[in-house]
């Protein structure tokens, strides 16, 4: 009932119903003026999440559209496999190769040898910048910083302004 605890969860209040709300339209005004290029192949390397398995699902939606293909390599995760799955993807030298949640220092190499096939690399929630083989990143620490406020104000909602919250590093997952 305090005025600044009613102020931060008024400000809370705002914030969850601005990230919550659907955008009524697509921002981006750019039109292709070129044809959409035939033929690239993706691979699509699995963190071992059901999370990833959901993201091979969106990339399959997107390739099936542009008439590209996917192939998903899964993995459990393990920098084992993460390393065996990254040989092969190199060895087949798709158009592209994209990626979640693996710490670059189990995948420099490979990372550098996709780099020298000429083969584009974009990754997804890693706090590697892009550089040395790895030409894109969403998801990085800045973009988190937006969704763990955004995470902190529901969780302020969700309780009334009360209550604790606990964050939790994996190192298996530095991004999280």
């Amino acid at each position: 009932g305090a005025p600044a605890a009613d102020a931060g969860l008024t400000a809370a209040k705002a914030q969850v119903l601005a990230s919550s709300t659907r955008p009524t339209q697509i921002n981006v005004k750019t039109p292709l003026t070129k044809p959409v290029p035939a033929g690239k192949s993706i691979i699509f390397i699995s963190c071992g999440t059901p999370t990833c398995a959901q993201e091979s699902d969106i990339i399959k939606s997107a390739t099936d559209k542009l008439q590209w293909t996917l192939e998903t390599i899964n993995t459990d995760g393990s920098p084992e496999q993460n390393k065996s799955a990254w040989d092969t993807a190199v060895r087949k030298t798709p158009t592209a190769i994209l990626y979640t949640a693996t710490d670059r220092t189990i995948i420099d190499s490979q990372l550098k040898a996709a780099a020298a096939a000429n083969i584009f690399v974009s990754a997804c929630c890693t706090i590697d910048p892009p550089k040395d083989g790895l030409n894109y990143v969403i998801g990085d620490a800045n973009t988190n910083k937006v969704v763990g406020k955004d995470l902190a104000a529901l969780a302020a909602v969700n309780n009334n302004g009360s209550g604790s919250v606990l964050y939790v590093d994996l190192p298996v997952f530095p991004i999280l």
